[in-house]
Formats: C-alpha cells, structure tokens, sequence
C-alpha cells in the first residue's frame, strides 16, 4: 500500500510475489482472481515543466488583462512540454528492452463482485441512453402544438449538464478497480477499497 489519502495497490515489475486472497471491493474471502500483464514503458515519462503555471481567472476585465499577460508563459510552457515528449519518445527508442517488460497484475474479487465493472459500465451506459432519449423525445415534440414539455426540456439539458460531472465523482470514489498509473518498474492500481487492505491475510 501507497503513502497516498486513497487507498492504492503497487505491483512491482519482475516482483511475482502472491498477492492477499480478499476482494478488493469489500474485504470478503476471494474466490476468484483475474491476472494480466501490464507492459512497462522503457523510461519513465518526463515531468511538465510547469512553466505556464495554473492560475484561476475569472470572466471580468481585469482577469482578461491578466490572462493576456499570462498567455506567453502559458505558450512557453506548452513548448517545453512539448520538447520535452520529443526528447522522452527517442530516448525510449534507444534505451535497452527491460527484462522482464511486463508486469503481472492480478485482481481478487468474491462472487457478488465478480462482474462489478461490467455492471458498472452497464449502469453508466444506462444512464446515456436515458439522457439520449430525453433529448429523443424533445426533437420528437418540438412540432407537436405548445411544442415540447418543459419538464422534459429541462430534464434533457440537466442530465446532459450533470451526468458527466456525476460520472466523475462516483468514476472515483465507488468506481472498479483499474491501473491508475504505469511507470518502468511498477503499476499502480486505483479503485482498491480499504477494506482490501484491512482484511487479514
């Protein structure tokens, strides 16, 4: 386990040490395990520069003033991000083949979770179709007399606006487990409940 808030499982390269037999989504007994290997980038990915900074810029004149001022640091930033990928795909074509160039992830779950991804991404698949049927219905309506209803309207345009930003936030706190993260010489997995980490084993 990490040194991260979130709760992160690392598996090293070359390392095929077992891993804890508890799902990683609620900490019961694992009776099944799904394992895979992950290739591992040659070198690791370069840092951003950060040149151009993040700053936080509001609509008003003043902020526009400072965005202009600000836009030649953001540009020489994106150059030396840019260079620096340029630079970072030729090393990897000339540094050596790592040994082993994969890593072996291996993820645990009990039965009720099983399929918990694929009924996660069902479930988020749902909700874009009930969103495209919303707006289905408002194009249908349009031309009927009083045209479309506004309650389905609005229903339409705030589960448009809100279903991405939902999708985020349960995406990262409920979502299934994944690799988050691949470096030279370790993968790291997100999504990985605490409860995996507390059970015994």
């Amino acid at each position: 386990m990490s040194d991260s808030p979130a709760p992160e499982l690392i598996f090293h390269r070359g390392d095929q040490a077992s891993v804890k037999m508890a799902c990683m989504y609620c900490g019961a007994p694992a009776t099944h395990t799904h394992e895979r290997r992950v290739t591992n980038p040659r070198l690791d990915a370069p840092s951003r520069s950060g040149a151009g900074g993040n700053v936080s810029l509001g609509d008003d004149p003043i902020s526009g003033c400072i965005a202009l001022v600000l836009l030649p640091l953001v540009l020489y930033g994106l150059w030396g991000d840019l260079r620096a990928g340029w630079r970072h795909r030729a090393a990897c074509r000339v540094a050596p083949p790592l040994d082993p160039p994969d890593t072996l992830v291996t993820t645990t779950t009990c039965d009720r979770h099983r399929h918990y991804a694929r009924r996660f991404t069902r479930a988020v698949l749902t909700v874009c179709a009930a969103c495209a049927l919303l707006w289905v219905g408002v194009v249908l309506l349009r031309h009927q007399p009083g045209g479309a209803p506004l309650w389905l309207v609005v229903g339409a345009l705030v589960g448009t606006l809100a279903a991405p930003l939902i999708f985020v936030v349960v995406y990262d706190a409920v979502g299934p487990v994944r690799v988050s993260k691949v470096t030279r010489d370790s993968v790291t997995m997100g999504g990985v409940r605490s409860a995996y980490f507390d059970a015994p084993g």
